[in-house]
């Protein structure tokens, strides 16, 4: 397995990523991989930069493509690289104001076409790593296979009335991902998103 990691931001990096990455370069890569690991600026958003980063990553001769973003801090370890699947997720929690954080696991809206609601983890079948519907990208590795010959832009979709969309959900609706519920990752605000109450 070698794997290209990188930071997708058009800002700063959460420190304790930054901690994180430096653990990472320290990190006994005795297990047979190899992680390159770097940080991608784009002026022009998250998914623009996902695209960037996915068009580098093809030209080279790594196997995964690992994209961690600027806030979300994987746990100490790479449980996530023993999973031969074709894309696999860490856990962390999202936040969309108040007191109250969620899962970053997503299902189709039961009634909304096109839409997405939050997938309960308690819900989720027993077993490690799971299939899901859709995950988050902030910390999601991708099999090279899942990558090489599709059609760019990769982490956009068009919308009914023509708008590009994008960029976790619909990355993961034609493709088959999982979820390591084991691999937790911190999602950093202001404050750690797992500090707040669950939904």
């Amino acid at each position: 397995m070698k794997v290209f990691l990188r930071v997708p931001t058009n800002g700063h990096v959460d420190r304790e990523l930054t901690r994180w990455l430096m653990w990472l370069e320290r990190f006994d890569t005795s297990m047979g991989q190899h992680v390159d690991a770097d940080i991608h600026y784009s002026n022009f958003g998250p998914a623009e930069a996902r695209n960037e980063i996915t068009e580098a990553f093809l030209d080279t001769d790594c196997t995964h493509l690992w994209m961690v973003d600027r806030d979300v801090v994987p746990p100490r370890n790479l449980s996530l690289l023993a999973h031969d699947k074709p894309i696999v997720c860490g856990l962390y929690k999202g936040y969309k104001g108040g007191a109250k954080a969620f899962w970053q696991v997503y299902m189709p809206h039961p009634t909304k076409a096109g839409a997405w609601t939050a997938l309960e983890v308690s819900r989720l079948p027993p077993g490690n790593p799971v299939r899901v519907p859709a995950a988050g990208a902030g910390c999601m590795l991708i099999r090279r296979d899942m990558l090489e010959g599709v059609k760019e832009p990769f982490f956009y979709s068009r919308a009914p009335n023509g708008k590009l969309v994008g960029e976790d959900m619909n990355f993961c609706r034609d493709r088959e991902a999982w979820l390591d519920k084991e691999y937790v990752c911190s999602h950093y605000r202001d404050v750690n998103l797992n500090d707040l109450e669950s939904q």
